[in-house]
């Protein structure tokens, strides 16, 4: 019989823009940016066209604030 895996509570999204004041001051352009390097570093194709970064900054503040 195999040990049962340890249950987790989820961490994000860390908030709901919805009923938040003000925005996220850690979104910024430069953690998006940050994270295309992370990409590309990792042998993907670099982030250079104004529509994958668009679509690279929705899916991360997606996740961050919104949820799956």
């Amino acid at each position: 019989m195999t040990a049962p895996m340890p249950k987790f509570t989820p961490v994000y999204p860390v908030g709901d823009m919805n009923t938040e004041n003000a925005p996220d001051s850690r979104f910024t352009s430069l953690l998006v940016q940050d994270v295309a390097a992370v990409l590309e570093r990792h042998g993907y194709p670099p982030v250079m066209a104004g529509a994958d970064y668009s679509a690279l900054s929705m899916h991360l503040l997606r996740f961050c604030h919104l949820g799956r």
